[in-house]
């Protein structure tokens, strides 16, 4: 590389570099006003939000030392029974469980029996209480 190159490569490097800069500077100043235009115009909304946030964190406290409330929780398990929790106090009272309605199916697992000339006798297969509806079976069938 000659002197000349070397010259001209950092001369369009300087103008380059003093053209972006002036741009650079631009877009700081530009984007400094719009910020704050921007923060001035959601000052007011923060700190109402602030003073609502607070005054339902004292509500909540107050609500907290005043309430003698029973809860009661009923869950839907996989086996389609419910189990109910009764919290007071934020304390487990008690705790639950309702079997769901049962319905006799056949059962897929026992051999059905035959007959003496090979037709099989379904009104001899064993039967097995199953739930009327299982949430794991709609879920996952």
């Amino acid at each position: 590389m000659s002197v000349r190159t070397t010259e001209k490569m950092s001369n369009k490097i300087n103008t380059l570099a003093s053209d972006w800069g002036a741009a650079a500077s631009v877009d700081t100043s530009a984007s400094a006003v719009t910020f704050r235009e921007l923060l001035l115009e959601k000052l007011d909304s923060i700190q109402d939000t602030t003073k609502k946030m607070t005054a339902l964190r004292e509500e909540i406290k107050s609500l907290e030392q005043d309430r003698k409330i029973t809860e009661v929780i009923r869950r839907i398990m996989p086996d389609g029974s419910i189990m109910i929790t009764e919290y007071n106090d934020g304390k487990i009272v008690s705790r639950y469980r309702k079997k769901p309605h049962m319905i006799a199916v056949p059962d897929e697992n026992a051999p059905i029996k035959l007959s003496a000339n090979g037709t099989p006798l379904l009104s001899l297969q064993p039967m097995v209480l199953k739930p009327s509806r299982s949430i794991a079976s709609e879920l996952f069938y």
